[in-house]
């Protein structure tokens, strides 16, 4: 499916069939993983411990692109999580609001 080139710095690189290497549209640099179960795994909670390596890198005041390419998760999540600190002083889980629900789903499929 891919060949191995090499780079500029002397490091394999992928490449598709056609020769072309395997670069990021936005920054055109080459990138190492093409399989996409890698980059789009299942969704998964980050640790208290990823929160605030976050919370802390934005106060040294780094740029939340930074941050997401420095911790590799997206932009958006660490956009979220500093957003949270500021409006809750904390990044921790809050339970759901609302009123629990009197009867359950598999009551519900019994009837």
């Amino acid at each position: 499916m891919y060949t191995i080139l090499p780079n500029v710095l002397g490091q394999p690189s992928k490449s598709l069939d056609s020769g072309v290497p395997i670069t990021s549209m936005a920054t055109g640099m080459q990138t190492d993983s093409t399989n996409i179960c890698e980059r789009m795994g299942p969704s998964q909670e980050l640790s208290e411990f990823k929160h605030g390596t976050v919370i802390g890198c934005h106060l040294c005041n780094k740029s939340i692109h930074d941050i997401s390419l420095l911790l590799n998760i997206p932009r958006s999540t660490v956009s979220g999580i500093i957003t949270k600190w500021k409006q809750l002083g904390t990044t921790a889980t809050q339970p759901p609001s609302g009123r629990p629900r009197k009867i359950t789903e598999s009551s519900v499929s019994a009837c």
